[in-house]
């Protein structure tokens, strides 16, 4: 897993999910609560995909393997629609994840160590008060000043699942690799705090992240980067062994994440 970064210029993001757009189906997302109706289509968060794809590199968010090798991707919504309903439109509630890490392990599941957080009320609410409710309880997107106010509320949750585009992730997992069984597993960061490693701990086991095929593609992954780097102990200064480790923690290799951690944290390379 590595830290992403969402393009919050407007050309980036789909007009759906942004300014009067948005506003109109908060509106009807309201509406639909008032009457108890949560007729969710996948066609309502589709349009998010490309860009979302983007910013993960063709990667899963969450496993940081390539989409294509483990299974295709999904917008995933981060604070599941089941629960957090007023959410289920919100852009910066939506990660591109593989459908591993997605359906079969964090499903609905969403551990909190703080308090839930409250929908906006719409029982028995006028239609005026539901339009004075518009733009109150999710960011818009391209909205830089009302932004930060809403990362506030959310972090005040304290989610024990990483969402690497609030959280770097780098800060809190480490790997370890096993030659005998040829395979590398990710486990909390022994530097981070105890609160910090049992977020990493959580997220371990929501995301599924030590299942077996992703213990043994990291290994592979690793060995060549093993390779690598026993080979500029051996001839310090090699171009083509540094350009070897260069591109293995570019943010677009398959676990570059992990790549990351052995170059700059365990062989400490500069690079």
């Amino acid at each position: 897993m590595i830290p992403l970064n969402h393009d919050r210029r407007a050309a980036a993001i789909p007009a759906t999910f942004r300014g009067a757009n948005q506003k109109k189906r908060e509106l009807a997302l309201l509406k639909a609560e008032r009457k108890g109706v949560r007729a969710f289509k996948g066609s309502q968060w589709k349009g998010a995909k490309a860009q979302l794809r983007t910013e993960t590199y063709g990667k899963c968010a969450y496993c940081d393997a390539p989409a294509a090798s483990v299974a295709h991707c999904d917008v995933e919504h981060y604070r599941p629609k089941s629960v957090y309903w007023w959410l289920a439109l919100c852009y910066d509630n939506y990660l591109y994840a593989c459908q591993i890490c997605n359906q079969v392990y964090k499903g609905d599941r969403f551990p909190i160590a703080g308090p839930l957080l409250n929908g906006p009320m719409v029982a028995g609410a006028s239609d005026a008060a539901l339009q004075a409710l518009v733009g109150t309880f999710a960011p818009d997107p391209v909205d830089h000043a009302a932004l930060p106010a809403h990362l506030t509320q959310w972090s005040s949750e304290s989610p024990q699942g990483v969402n690497p585009y609030l959280v770097d992730p780098e800060l809190l997992f480490a790997y370890s690799a096993d030659a005998a069984l040829k395979e590398v597993r990710i486990l909390p960061n022994p530097a981070a705090s105890a609160a910090d490693q049992q977020v990493a701990r959580q997220s371990i086991d929501l995301y599924g992240l030590n299942r077996e095929e992703l213990r043994w593609q990291r290994y592979r992954t690793y060995r060549v980067l093993e390779l690598a780097h026993l080979g500029l102990v051996k001839y310090p200064g090699n171009a083509e062994l540094i350009e070897t480790l260069s591109l293995h923690v570019a943010p677009d290799f398959p676990f570059s994440g992990l790549c990351r951690y052995f170059v700059r944290q365990v062989w400490r390379h500069p690079v």
